[in-house]
């Protein structure tokens, strides 16, 4: 604000100022939120517009004088992102994300316009079906995968118990890993499940059981490459 105006609109007697003060408070420090869509691109972000972001993408703490954040960036093949807001020498706490292949050519195997929920990047959106096949439309050497249940404020769909196959072709299907997530109804956050490494160009999640006996749902899934 360039100029001020306190109006009084009522009062019992004859208003009496005797003084004004405006107080200029410095922007509350909040560790950033990083995010990545789709297409590789990696968003970092703060409430307030004046603290200056720093970041680094090869898993080293950041600090005021790593790479200044100036817009979103190209981070197609994963890494480890860190982030810190900076403001009049104080620092917020550091915020990471370790990102693997981004899900760009990924094609769901449904004929359901809502099922890239997903894989958007997007915890916010889901998808539910029992069977979640992906093509990958390239071949990777696939050593684990990622789950994120619905993030709702009502749990559905959480998946208990699960098998995950692998596939080069999308109809010989390997199973490579079969169990359950403990407990995930009060803790629902990204499962991480590794295995040893296989070639895929395909990949499925069966869903043996949920929680509720709901159809299984995804916020997000992802594969470990790295």
């Amino acid at each position: 604000a360039r100029e001020i105006r306190i109006k009084i609109l009522d009062a019992r007697a004859c208003p009496t100022i005797s003084n004004i003060g405006i107080y200029n408070a410095p922007p509350i420090l909040v560790h950033p939120t990083i995010s990545r869509s789709r297409k590789g691109l990696v968003t970092i972000s703060v409430p307030d517009a004046g603290p200056e972001i720093h970041f680094s993408t090869d898993g080293t703490p950041p600090s005021k004088n790593s790479q200044v954040y100036e817009g979103a960036f190209s981070l197609p093949k994963g890494g480890m992102v860190k982030a810190i807001a900076i403001y009049d020498e104080r620092a917020s706490e550091v915020s990471s994300r370790d990102f693997d292949i981004a899900t760009e050519k990924w094609s769901i195997l449904a004929n359901d316009t809502n099922a890239n929920g997903a894989i958007d990047g997007d915890a916010e959106t889901w998808w539910a079906t029992d069977e979640l096949v992906i093509n990958l439309n390239e071949s990777h050497d696939v050593k684990g995968f990622t789950y994120l249940p619905t993030q709702r404020r009502y749990p559905t769909g959480y998946i208990d118990k699960y098998e995950f196959y692998t596939s080069m072709d999308g109809k010989k299907w390997n199973l490579r890993s079969k169990g359950e997530f403990p407990n995930i109804l009060n803790s629902p956050i990204k499962q991480r499940v590794t295995f040893p490494v296989a070639k895929a160009a395909y990949v499925k999640v069966k869903a043996l059981n949920t929680i509720d006996n709901e159809p299984a749902s995804y916020a997000e899934f992802g594969i470990l490459t790295r």
